[in-house]
């Protein structure tokens, strides 16, 4: 069971806690049970936690096989084969590595903090170091030899290889993404065995994440929790049951409205 309602910025809902009282009975003409419909939610707790998450760092050989398998759908010795075509083009730095540090980073520090600003982020303060797969001190991550071009490599495989490479070098000397996670937590004015959770994640800050909108960041409709006070009254305007849509009206009686494909 799902409960909606309305805040200042838009749609919020909580979810049934598994477990909970609140099963909806269909009866023989398919008409919904309302008896246990909440019609009103009072807050228990509002929390909200801000987090950080650093970056990954440049590819070394083993991680770049491994996007490789997920982005390309080739095996190791076929993103290897691109890799060594890339690195031949003067594309890359050696794609043989375990170290995923970037070579006298100090260097190119001024040109990474360009094109971050460049992209509509930041870099980190200070350049970013990382422990190694293995102990190996040289050579240092795979990364782009023009940390200005994000598109290189004379096949379309090439190109695509080329710009997850200079996406990851780049993301791993931005500064940290941020986003706040809010945990709402309520139960039923008129039964407080049924209890409700919902939580809404908000980016605070994009930082590294500018430089990917791979399958690991999908940007979902939030929402709209407030930031309601413990013991604060909510009104539900709608119930989701099973597929079913119900509206409650003005005198709080739910009405059917369509079934949720």
């Amino acid at each position: 069971m799902r409960v909606l309602g309305r805040s200042e910025e838009g749609e919020w809902w909580l979810d049934l806690e598994r477990g909970g009282i609140g099963a909806v009975a269909f009866g023989s003409r398919n008409a919904i049970s309302t008896a246990l419909l909440p019609k009103r939610l009072v807050v228990e707790s509002n929390e909200a936690v801000l987090i950080e998450e650093p970056p990954p760092p440049p590819f070394v050989t083993e991680t770049l096989c491994e996007v490789g398998a997920t982005e390309l759908r080739l095996p190791p010795d076929k993103v290897m084969t691109i890799a060594e075509r890339l690195y031949r083009g003067g594309l890359i730095s050696l794609p043989v590595t375990s170290n995923p540090n970037i070579i006298d980073v100090e260097q190119v520090w001024s040109r990474i903090s360009a094109v971050g600003v460049a992209w509509g982020t930041r870099a980190a303060d200070l350049p970013r170091r990382f422990a190694a797969i293995k102990e190996a001190p040289e050579p240092g991550g795979i990364v782009p030899m023009d940390w200005s071009l994000p598109v290189g490599g004379s096949m379309a495989v090439d190109e695509v290889l080329y710009s997850l490479i200079w996406e990851r070098a780049l993301a791993s000397q931005m500064a940290a993404s941020r986003h706040s996670i809010r945990e709402v937590e309520a139960y039923s004015a008129a039964d407080e065995r049924q209890r409700f959770k919902g939580s809404r994640v908000d980016l605070v800050e994009v930082g590294w994440r500018k430089f990917t909108n791979r399958k690991d960041w999908v940007v979902r409709p939030v929402n709209a929790l407030g930031g309601w006070q413990r013991g604060e009254v909510l009104a539900v305007r709608r119930i989701v049951v099973e597929g079913v849509d119900l509206e409650m009206s003005g005198t709080e009686t739910p009405r059917r409205r369509s079934k949720i494909n």
